[in-house]
């Protein structure tokens, strides 16, 4: 369930039966607005308590390890010192797994070319680069090994 939102619209759209308050600057009514502002967003949707029939992960990653910064699209999980992955199933969290352990794996096995741009390989190769490093797609790749 969505309890409360921050996003960007062309128009105003009541979601939920409830409509957005714009966010100014420094507005008095919400200490994090600047933070939001800081990020863009101008509306905010207080007590929206959205259900949502979401099925698959998100993964949650802090704690940044500066050396793995690339220049470009987003930063992978296992640039994160810290991951917790939750599972839904028809918008009810079913479980909570720790992937920190799995994600310092996966760094161990990169070398830190992987980080850089690959400009000497084909166009093909820095294609599908270029599209994995703007991906938000996250898959659980220990269910894939079990089916």
């Amino acid at each position: 369930m969505i309890q409360t939102l921050y996003i960007n619209l062309k128009e105003e759209k009541e979601i939920n039966g409830v409509h957005p308050k714009k966010l100014g600057k420094d507005d008095p009514n919400d200490p994090r607005s600047q933070v939001y502002n800081w990020n863009r967003f101008k509306l905010h949707y207080p007590e929206l308590k959205l259900k949502l029939d979401f099925t698959g992960f998100i993964l949650l990653s802090s704690e940044f390890i500066d050396s793995r910064y690339v220049h470009m699209g987003f930063q992978s999980p296992e640039s994160y010192e810290k991951n917790i992955q939750l599972k839904f199933e028809n918008g009810k969290m079913v479980s909570e797994t720790d992937k920190s352990e799995a994600m310092e794996k996966l760094r161990q096995e990169s070398s830190s070319d992987t980080l850089r741009h690959p400009l000497d390989q084909s166009d093909e190769f820095v294609k599908d680069w270029i599209d994995e490093s703007f991906s938000l797609d996250y898959k659980d790749d220990s269910e894939k090994n079990e089916n």
